[in-house]
């Protein structure tokens, strides 16, 4: 996945392509570098610290666990709400990339989560 909002930040582990406004990729960046300052061409494997962040709101444990098993092991980070209240919650303390919202959720439903989301920011959504 690349995010496509303004912020242009990495969703997933292949920083080659991830292109900034002046549309360079990182891995050219490097060869031009002649990895001088770089000790070696970006890699498939995004350190944990610079990692997107996904929240996945999901109140099925399989589920969840399936979704958390995939994103972690393309080397994104993962945070889990099993409602729509603890989802908003983790939203506004941790700030994530993009979020994976089940439609079906107790307490609050997906479509009233996605309406305060959409009301807070640009947080890229995918609805389940």
């Amino acid at each position: 996945l690349l995010c496509t909002m303004p912020r242009r930040r990495r969703i997933g582990s292949d920083a080659r392509s991830v292109r900034g406004d002046d549309g360079v990729s990182m891995e050219e960046v490097w060869r031009c570098d002649g990895g001088k300052h770089l000790t070696a061409p970006p890699c498939m494997h995004a350190s944990p610290a610079l990692a997107a962040l996904v929240l996945i709101v999901e109140d099925e444990v399989e589920i969840a666990d399936i979704l958390t098993a995939y994103l972690e092991r393309e080397g994104l980070r993962t945070l889990r709400a099993a409602d729509g209240h603890s989802a908003l919650d983790l939203h506004r303390s941790a700030r994530p990339d993009l979020v994976l919202l089940d439609v079906q959720l107790p307490r609050l439903d997906g479509w009233s989560v996605l309406t305060q989301l959409r009301q807070r920011g640009e947080t890229p959504v995918i609805m389940l």
